[in-house]
């Protein structure tokens, strides 16, 4: 294992060459991640979903809550790199796995895209859901007059994805958000 080049894109661990699961983005999971990935779109249709009105019980204080104009798109690698380069930002697009796109329609109502790499397991995938519903949440209520900076936004964003980690109780992705 120590001599392997091929490594898990998950857990960065020596991915057996028996076992392994390759994706079709180039991406390798060993037997053990790819188990507990999320791979399909039913099942992280179902997440976002789950993850979604957990934080519209979390922020049901402070309305309107992104609802019906959120689409979310399973993607690979070569597809959230595609949708990171339209609009990209000081971040590397090799050290994000979720994304989020809004912009304002003519009748000043929110519409957004949410895309998340698929091969993550499942409680890093909804905490990655979690932090991309908060973006949506922020943005519609963001003005040109109220607006917050880059880090402030994205810190606010993991604390939403890391209060969520603690309802579900994933203590080990509460660390990773830390």
């Amino acid at each position: 294992c120590s001599k392997s080049k091929v490594l898990c894109s998950a857990c960065g661990l020596a991915a057996n060459a028996k076992t392994l699961l390759r994706l079709e983005d180039g991406r390798i999971l060993c037997k053990f991640d790819a188990e507990g990935a999320v791979l399909s779109d039913i099942q992280a249709q179902e997440l976002f979903s789950q993850t979604k009105r957990e934080l519209q019980r979390l922020l049901s204080t402070w309305p309107p809550l992104p609802d019906q104009n959120i689409q979310f798109h399973l993607v690979d690698l070569n597809d959230f790199k595609r949708y990171y380069q339209l609009d990209p930002f000081p971040r590397h697009p090799g050290e994000l796995k979720g994304l989020t796109r809004s912009r304002r329609k003519d009748d000043k109502t929110c519409e957004h895209h949410i895309y998340v790499l698929s091969g993550s397991l499942a409680p890093e995938f909804q905490s990655v859901c979690a932090h991309e519903y908060a973006h949506t949440w922020l943005f519609g209520h963001s003005t040109e007059a109220r607006t917050l900076n880059q880090d402030s936004e994205e810190g606010f964003c993991e604390l939403v994805a890391y209060k969520h980690m603690a309802a579900l109780n994933q203590p080990l992705e509460q660390t990773r958000i830390l």
